[in-house]
C-alpha cells in the first residue's frame, strides 16, 4: 500500500502490524499533517467480529480527550477498506526503551499511564492489552496508551468467543486468564505488572512457557521488587503488590488511586535517596516472607482468619484444576508458545521423520534435540518447568507413546526401540533401515514401516515376531505405505500410500484405512500428506504446511465434509510426507512452526566445513552435478521429482540457463566427455539424453516401467547404472541399444544409488541387507568381491575422482571420507569425519544430493534455507478438539 492514496491520505511507510491492525503512516493532504491509518490485516478482514472489534476500538478510543492516550480523529471508509485516523505519535514503545530507564523516569511513565487509564475508566472503557508494546513514550517524554482493539465498553455486547481468552499472556489478570468476566481493575494488574518489570528490571511471573506462567498468575504471589533491588522503598514496593492481589476486591480499586499514590511515593524519593534491604513487606494483604524451601517469597495468610483461609486454598486448587484440565462444559482454549529446551547451544533437529510426540493425555512433550551434532530425545513436562534429556536416547527421533503414556517409542540406529517415560535402558525392538514412521496400538504391538519402499509390519512391544500389515500393489503405481495410526478401538489403521511416479511428492499422496481383523481396505476420500483421528470425530490431514480438518466418522470410516484448512505454518519435509505435529487422546495440539515448502541454496564447502553460498536466487534444488571439466553444474530445479526441469550454472559467467522445459525430469548425469546430459523422465518414462548446449531437445534412450534414476556412467559410458525406485534395486542399461534395464545388484532387501569408481572396476551404493543401510563395495561387473564401507549407518555414496577415496553420509548427518585403494586388490584404509551435514539436503530417495570437485578439495551442496533458523519453541493449543468443534460447525 505504501505509495498509495486512499481518500485523503497518501500512505508513506509501514509502522507495525499486530492482532487487530496494520498501521501506517500518511500524510492527510487536506489538512496537512502526518497522521496514522490503522486497518484491518487482510487475513482478517472478511471476520464480521473483528471488523465490529476493529469498529468499536474507534469508538472507545474516539470518546476519550486525555494527554496520555492517543488521539483518534476519526473512522473512515473508502476503497472497501475500513481505518481508523489517529494522531502520529514519533518516538518509541515502551518495550524499546523500558531496559535503560532510570527509577525517576519509570514512576513519571506509570504516572501517566495511570492518569491515562483512570480517564478511560471513567468513561466505561476497559483497555484490556496493557502491555509495553502498547504505551508510546514520545520524544518530549510523555507517555500515550495505544490500541484500544481489546477494549470493553460497559454494556457493549460480548465480541470474543466464549471460552477464550483476550490479552497478552504475561500481564494478563487472575480473571483474564481464566476466561471470566473483567473490569477496569484488570487493567490495574496490567498496570502493576509493567510497573514491576520499569521498576525491578525482571518480570513478577516467570516461567519457561506461557502455561507456567499463567499458573503463577493464578497461584503465586510476586517476590518483593526490594528482594531484587534493595534501593527500591517499601512505600514502592506496597503500591506495586497491591496492583497485583490476586482477588480484584483485594487490588488497588482505581487507577487515579494508582497514580495518587505513585506521586506521594516520588516526592518521598526526592526527599530522600537512602537505599535499604526490605525482605519482607507488609501491605494490606498480609506480610511476605522467604519459603525456606524454594528460596522464593509467599504471602503469608495467617493474618487472616482460618476460614477465608480454607476458602482461599478451595479456590486455587479448583482454579488450577480449571486451568490445567479444563471443565467438562466448554473448555479454556490456549495457544501457547513453549520453549523446547535450556540453553541456546542445543536446537531443535530437523528431519525427513517426525521430530516430536505428545503423551496421550497432553501434558509431556518428547521431542528430538541436536547439540554439538549428537542428537537426542528430550521431554518438557507442560506442568512445571522440568526439561531433560532421555538418557539412551543417542540418535534417537521419530518418538510416539504407548497408549497408557508409560512408554516412549523411537527410532535411532536403524531400530525401533523403546524406553519407560520415568527413565531406564532402552531396548531395541525390530529392525527398520529406512525407517518412514510407527504407532503404538491397544493390542501392545508397533505398526511401522521398516524402509522407503514397503508396506507396513507389526512387531510385539517385547520385541518379537515381525509380521507384514499391508502390501503394495504394484499394478496401481504404489511404493511405499508410510505414517501410520492406529484408529480408537484397535481395529482399523490409517496411513500413507506414496506413487512411484512422485517418490518425493505427498501432497496429493492417498490415504488409506485397512482393517486389522480382515485386511480390508479403502481409500479414505480426501488425499494428504498424512492423517491423523480427533476425538470425537475429526481427521486432520498435513498438506502443504497446513492442518485441513474435516468430521470423520468411525462408522463408515470416510470424510463427511471437505476438509477446510484449521491450522497454518507446520513445518515438515515434502520429500517424506512427514509433519511435525502431534494430537494427545485428549484433544491438545503441538506443532513445530515452519513450512514444508522450502527453499535450498547451492554452496561450496571445503572440507574444513567452510560454506560458501553460489549467487542464486533460493529455490527448490536437487541433484547437482560438476561437469567433468569443471565449468559447469547441472542441477535440478522444482518443487517435487515429478515436477522438476534441469538448470546449467556456468561457473566462469556466474549465470544459470534452463535446458528443460518439460516439469517431468531429474536427477541430471554428464556424459565422460560433457557435452550431454541424461536424466531421469517421468512422460515418457525413463531415461532421456540432451546435448548440453541445449542444441536439441531432449530423446528417450532408455525405456523403463518404473522411475528409473541414472546414478553413473559405466564401460566407457556406453552403459549407465540406474536406480529403481519401484524395486529398491540397482540396474544397468545400455545407452546404445535402449533396451529395458536390466538387475545388476539384486537379492538383498534394498539396494541403493551407485558410484562407479573412476577407472571402472569398482561400484559403491548402499544398502540394508544387515539391517541397517550401510554403504558397500562391489567389483565390477563381475561382482564377485564385497567389501563394507562404513559401520554404524552410511548414505549416499561418491567416489572420489582420483579414485583414493569414497564419500558418504552418516546417519547422523556428518560427512565421512574413507581412504580406498583399488590397485592391485581393492582396500580400504582410514575413515575420518570431515563436517557436519545437518543443515543440507539429503532427500529419502537414492538420489545422491551432492557432488565433489576434481581435486576432491570441495563438495557442492544443497543447503535447507528453512533449517538455518535456530527454532527453540513449539506451538502448543491446549483443548484445541473444542476449537476444531467451533470451527467445524
Amino acid at each position: 500500500m505504501i505509495g498509495q492514496t486512499i481518500s485523503h491520505y497518501k500512505i508513506l511507510e509501514k509502522l507495525g502490524e499486530g492482532g487487530m491492525g496494520v498501521v501506517y503512516k500518511a500524510q492527510d493532504t487536506s489538512l496537512n499533517r502526518f497522521v496514522a491509518l490503522k486497518f484491518l490485516p487482510e487475513h482478517v478482514s472478511a471476520s464480521a467480529d473483528d471488523t465490529a472489534r476493529f469498529i468499536q476500538e474507534a469508538q472507545a478510543a474516539a470518546a476519550l480527550n486525555h494527554p496520555n492516550i492517543c488521539t483518534i480523529y476519526g473512522i473512515e471508509q473508502a476503497d472497501n477498506k475500513t481505518f481508523i485516523v489517529m494522531e502520529f505519535v514519533e518516538g518509541q514503545t515502551l518495550q524499546e526503551k523500558k531496559s535503560s530507564l532510570s527509577m525517576k523516569q519509570a514512576i513519571d511513565i506509570g504516572i501517566q499511564v495511570a492518569e491515562g487509564l483512570a480517564a478511560a475508566h471513567e468513561k466505561g472503557i476497559v483497555h484490556r492489552d496493557i502491555k509495553p508494546e502498547n504505551i508510546m513514550i514520545r520524544k518530549d517524554d510523555r507517555a500515550q496508551i495505544m490500541d484500544f482493539g481489546l477494549a470493553k465498553l460497559r454494556g457493549a455486547s460480548r465480541l470474543t468467543k466464549e471460552g477464550s481468552t483476550v490479552g497478552t499472556a504475561g500481564y494478563m489478570s487472575p480473571e483474564q486468564v481464566q476466561g471470566q468476566d473483567t473490569d477496569h481493575r484488570s487493567d490495574i494488574f496490567s498496570l502493576g505488572v509493567l510497573l514491576y518489570e520499569m521498576l525491578s528490571g525482571q518480570s513478577p511471573f516467570k516461567g519457561i512457557h506461557e502455561t507456567a506462567i499463567i499458573y503463577e498468575i493464578v497461584n503465586v504471589d510476586a517476590p518483593p521488587m526490594s528482594s531484587i533491588k534493595p534501593e527500591i522503598t517499601p512505600e514502592l514496593d506496597a503500591i506495586v503488590l497491591e496492583c497485583l492481589e490476586k482477588d480484584p476486591k483485594e487490588r488497588t480499586q482505581s487507577a487515579s488511586q494508582v497514580a495518587v499514590d505513585l506521586k506521594r511515593a516520588r516526592r518521598s524519593s526526592s526527599r530522600t535517596r537512602i537505599s535499604r534491604v526490605m525482605p519482607a513487606i507488609p501491605t494490606a494483604a498480609g506480610s511476605r516472607q522467604m519459603d525456606p524451601v524454594s528460596g522464593s517469597f509467599r504471602i503469608s495468610r495467617l493474618q487472616r482468619s482460618l476460614p477465608w483461609a480454607i476458602l482461599a486454598v478451595v479456590v486455587l486448587a479448583a482454579l488450577g484444576w480449571f486451568l490445567f484440565y479444563g471443565s467438562k462444559g466448554t473448555q479454556t482454549v490456549n495457544h501457547l508458545n513453549i520453549s523446547a529446551i535450556a540453553s541456546q547451544d542445543k536446537l531443535i533437529y530437523y528431519s525427513d521423520i517426525p521430530s516430536l510426540a505428545l503423551s496421550p493425555n497432553g501434558r509431556l512433550l518428547v521431542y528430538t534435540v541436536s547439540q554439538g551434532g549428537v542428537i537426542q530425545l528430550y521431554a518438557r513436562s507442560l506442568d512445571n518447568y522440568e526439561v531433560r534429556a532421555l538418557q539412551g536416547t543417542t540418535n534417537g527421533t521419530a518418538p510416539f507413546f504407548s497408549p497408557d503414556g508409560q512408554w516412549i517409542g523411537f527410532f535411532a540406529d536403524g531400530k525401533i526401540k523403546k524406553i519407560p517415560v520415568g527413565g531406564g535402558a532402552a531396548e531395541a525392538l525390530c529392525d527398520a533401515a529406512g525407517f518412514r514412521g510407527a504407532c503404538w496400538g491397544p493390542d501392545n504391538r508397533i505398526y511401522y514401516s521398516p524402509t522407503f519402499t514397503s508396506g507396513l509390519f507389526s512387531v510385539s512391544a517385547v520385541g518379537s515376531d515381525p509380521t507384514p500389515v499391508t502390501s503394495l500393489d504394484s499394478t496401481k503405481g504404489e511404493r511405499t505405505d508410510r505414517w501410520p495410526e492406529v484408529l480408537p478401538g484397535g481395529k482399523w489403521i490409517l496411513y500413507t500410500v506414496g506413487g512411484q511416479a512422485t517418490p518425493n511428492s505427498y501432497a496429493d499422496a492417498i490415504l488409506m484405512i485397512q482393517s486389522l481383523e480382515t485386511g480390508k481396505h479403502h481409500e479414505l476420500n480426501v488425499r494428504g500428506e498424512m492423517a491423523r483421528y480427533v476425538a470425537p470425530g475429526y481427521l486432520i490431514v498435513g498438506r502443504n504446511s497446513s492442518l485441513l480438518a474435516a468430521p470423520f466418522s468411525l462408522d463408515d470410516m470416510q470424510v463427511q465434509k471437505p476438509p477446510v484448512t484449521v491450522v497454518d505454518g507446520v513445518n515438515g519435509d515434502p520429500s517424506s510426507g512427514t509433519m511435525d505435529f502431534s494430537v494427545s487422546s485428549n484433544g491438545n495440539l503441538a506443532y513445530l512452526p515452519g513450512s514444508v515448502n522450502k527453499d535450498f541454496e547451492l554452496v561450496w564447502v571445503t572440507r574444513e566445513g567452510k560454506v560458501t553460498p553460489l549467487p542464486l536466487a533460493p529455490q527448490p534444488i536437487s541433484a547437482p552435478r560438476i561437469s567433468p571439466d569443471g565449468t559447469k553444474l547441472a542441477y535440478g530445479v522444482g518443487p517435487t521429482t515429478g515436477d522438476n526441469d534441469i538448470w546449467i550454472y556456468d561457473f566462469r559467467k556466474r549465470s544459470a540457463s534452463r535446458l528443460t522445459f518439460t516439469k517431468k525430469v531429474n536427477s541430471p548425469l554428464w556424459s565422460l566427455d560433457g557435452k550431454r546430459l541424461y536424466y531421469a523422465s517421468s512422460v515418457p518414462l525413463g531415461i532421456m539424453m540432451q546435448p548440453a548446449d541445449g542444441s536439441s531437445q531432449g530423446l528417450l534412450v532408455v525405456k523403463s516401467t518404473l522411475p528409473a534414476f541414472p546414478a553413473a556412467l559405466a564401460e566407457q559410458g556406453n552403459k549407465v547404472i540406474v536406480s529403481d525406485l519401484g524395486s529398491n534395486d540397482i540396474l544397468m542399461a545400455d545407452l546404445e541399444k535402449g533396451t529395458e534395464p536390466t538387475r545388476l545388484i539384486a537379492g538383498v532387501p534394498d539396494a541403493y544409488g551407485g558410484s562407479m569408481s573412476p577407472n571402472g572396476k569398482f561400484i559403491a551404493y548402499g544398502s540394508n541387507e544387515t539391517g541397517v543401510v550401510e554403504v558397500f563395495v562391489r567389483s565390477f561387473p563381475d561382482l564377485k568381491g564385497k567389501w563394507q564401507i562404513s559401520n554404524g549407518g552410511g548414505l549416499s555414496p561418491l567416489w572420489s575422482p582420483a579414485g583414493d577415496e569414497i564419500f558418504y553420509v552418516s546417519t547422523v548427518g556428518k560427512l565421512m571420507a574413507v581412504s580406498v585403494k583399488t590397485s592391485p586388490v581393492f582396500s580400504q584404509g582410514q575413515t575420518r569425519e570431515l563436517f557436519d551435514v545437518s543443515q543440507m539436503s539429503f532427500p529419502g530417495d537414492p538420489v545422491t544430493n551432492y557432488d565433489v570437485t576434481k581435486d576432491g578439495k570441495r563438495f557442492i551442496m544443497v543447503r535447507n534455507i528453512t533449517s538455518n533458523k535456530k527454532e527453540s519453541s513449539f506451538n502448543y493449543v491446549e483443548n484445541w478438539a473444542q476449537e476444531l468443534k467451533e470451527k467445524l460447525r
